[in-house]
């Protein structure tokens, strides 16, 4: 192969070396480019021109597929990772206030995953009007809280916001 002149081109990862081109354009790979473009001709990589037989017309299934079949407990592992530890802690904290008050009121847990929309929209109202933080023992009266922080009733918001998604229920 004729020794092509490039010059020198500046690029972010410095100058271009046009020894070390041709040096690689001598060198003879058509294996390794038959692999990679899937031609039966290489020298089609040159000219530009393939003929019908040489272009694939299935979807590639090989190891240079970019889409890699899962299995299902792959999925379920991916989807479990969804969310960070906290995250998941948060969620069963927000859950564990809203049974605790539905026990407390009603003296039974309530089934988010088959309430029906109605029924939940009230029961939500009445525990966002209700809820409250646990009495504690502590010295100062002035000090114990009568109402949660507007912070932790939308984290209990958000903690129920995301359990009822992950349960389908949007």
């Amino acid at each position: 192969m004729a020794d092509a002149d490039f010059g020198t081109f500046d690029t972010d990862f410095g100058t271009f070396d046009v020894d070390l081109f041709n040096m690689l354009s001598e060198l003879d790979l058509p294996l390794v480019l038959n692999e990679v473009t899937g031609l039966e001709n290489v020298d089609a990589i040159h000219t530009g021109k393939e003929t019908k037989s040489e272009t694939k017309s299935e979807p590639e299934t090989g190891s240079l597929s970019r889409f890699k079949p899962k299995t299902e407990e792959e999925v379920k592992h991916i989807e479990d990772k969804n969310h960070a530890a906290e995250t998941k802690k948060n969620t069963q904290w927000g859950l564990k206030i809203v049974q605790d008050w539905h026990l407390s009121v009603h003296g039974d847990v309530v089934d988010l995953a088959t309430v029906e929309e109605e029924r939940l929209n009230n029961l939500l109202r009445k525990f966002y009007c209700e809820v409250a933080p646990q009495e504690k023992k502590i010295k100062s009266a002035e000090l114990q809280l009568k109402v949660y922080h507007k912070n932790t009733m939308k984290n209990i918001r958000a903690a129920l916001n995301r359990h009822l998604s992950d349960i389908g229920m949007t």
